[in-house]
């Protein structure tokens, strides 16, 4: 368990903080779902913790990216909620999930009807920390996300949330996933929180 370079003591609960990193990237390789080669350094929540459809949860941790982490233009997601799979061989992307693609910060959901970005940071998140919450509730039809940064509320989804063909059950993982690539990368993150709340 360690501080990030230059962040010693900077945080708070940093006795839980560790570093999640890619030293040998071709550990935990598998094919991503058209084929391509992927990898993940990740931890995912107990099952028995895991949302159900019609419930609002709370999610709260901090994300730093250090100042001198590769910038590249592949797949890497940095946090994701997942629905549990009817039929697995579909492989669907993550009904939401927080991005990093060439520098650039970005929360996307996923449904039947394809992907939308729902928040794009405009300026570098590099070097700094960020403190994310997401309230959010996974439904077919009346699903709702709402995403703050440091505080201040900057998306907000409502509508369909889910696969209808699949398990009303979702887990979140937060880490990297991203396509395969050479770069050793070092991410930090801090002070996760869930919750069940009310409306």
């Amino acid at each position: 368990m360690e501080d990030p370079p230059g962040q010693t003591g900077q945080r708070h609960g940093s006795a839980g903080r560790r570093p999640l990193r890619h030293v040998r990237p071709a550990v935990r390789a598998a094919a991503g779902r058209h084929g391509e080669a992927t990898e993940r350094a990740e931890i995912q929540e107990a099952d028995g913790l895991w949302a159900r459809f019609g419930e609002n949860h709370e999610y709260r941790f901090s994300l730093y990216v250090p100042p001198d982490f590769p910038i590249v233009d592949t797949r890497l997601v940095l946090g994701q909620w997942k629905q549990v799979c009817e039929d697995c061989s579909k492989d669907r992307s993550p009904i939401i999930a927080q991005r990093f693609r060439r520098g650039v910060f970005f929360v996307t959901i996923e449904t039947p009807k394809g992907r939308t970005t729902i928040f794009q940071h405009r300026q570098s998140i590099l070097g700094q920390w960020l403190d994310l919450r997401y309230h959010i509730r996974f439904a077919w039809s009346d699903g709702s996300v709402t995403v703050w940064l440091n505080g201040a509320r900057v998306a907000e989804y409502q509508g369909p949330l889910g696969y209808p063909d699949d398990l009303p059950e979702v887990y979140f993982r937060f880490g990297l996933y991203r396509d395969r690539l050479s770069q050793p990368m070092t991410i930090y993150f801090d002070d996760y929180r869930k919750e069940r709340v009310g409306e």
